[in-house]
């Protein structure tokens, strides 16, 4: 077994990495390192900044700036139910499996990772600001729980061209500004969900993308306070699955 030889810097470099990726100012001894990272050998490739792939069983919660404009491009944490503030901010993660995440508790928590397309977090219930905002080629979401998208979740989100919720009631102020290609909407809350501030800078807004709410609230959706603006973009969403009911799989060919 090679060893390896570690004097004070070397602790206290390890130390350092574990505050900055924290985002804390504690002290640690050599022996409460490992609990506090997980693995002294991740605390040590995130001061080299050569890791890039991360597969944990036994986290629970991602602490704030963990991986905060980190190589990593992939992360299995099939327990994780906690991201905290900038988790993944500015990293460089591709592929993302946290299937029974619940809580993005911290802002910005996957903002910026222009590499990230495919998000699908079928537990999630609750995100805080800026959650996905500029992941420039993210285009592919699941998020079958969720009940509110808070301020600027997907602000910039320039490659989500469809968008599906089935159970989002509430929708904060710039959520979607510079989604650039989005031009499909689905919501398929039973009511009206809430709108902060019209879609700016969307297809919606320009006239060429739509929002497919169930036939029975369509009228009101078009009187609803900000999402009047759109009133013309109003679509029932029966007529676009392929059998006709308001929890039926879309038709791509009619969106």
């Amino acid at each position: 077994m090679a060893k390896v030889v570690t004097d004070n810097q070397y602790y206290a470099d390890i130390a350092q990495a574990i505050r900055t990726a924290k985002g804390e100012d504690t002290l640690y001894r050599p022996s409460e390192m490992a609990e506090a990272t997980g693995d002294i050998q991740t605390a040590a490739q995130l001061i080299a900044g050569t890791i890039t792939g991360a597969i944990v069983s036994d986290v629970t919660r991602v602490r704030d700036f963990l991986f905060y404009d980190c190589p990593i491009t992939s992360a299995s944490l099939p327990n994780a139910t906690e991201f905290g503030k900038s988790a993944f901010q500015y990293s460089k993660i591709e592929e993302l499996y946290a299937p029974s995440l619940t809580n993005l508790s911290g802002s910005h928590a996957i903002q910026g990772c222009s590499k990230l397309t495919r998000l699908h977090l079928p537990e999630l219930l609750k995100t805080n600001s800026y959650a996905f905002q500029s992941d420039s080629k993210l285009s592919d979401v699941y998020l079958p729980k969720l009940t509110a998208l808070n301020v600027a979740d997907f602000y910039g989100c320039s490659s989500l061209a469809v968008l599906d919720l089935p159970s989002v009631e509430r929708i904060a102020a710039s959520v979607f500004t510079n989604a650039s290609k989005l031009t499909a909407l689905i919501l398929r809350y039973d009511g009206i969900c809430t709108l902060a501030s019209a879609m700016s800078k969307t297809p919606i807004a320009d006239g060429t993308g739509y929002v497919y709410v169930p036939s029975v609230y369509v009228e009101a959706y078009q009187a609803a306070t900000n999402w009047s603006t759109h009133a013309a973009q109003f679509r029932a969403l029966e007529a676009y699955t392929v059998d006709g009911t308001v929890t039926g799989e879309l038709d791509t060919t009619r969106i």
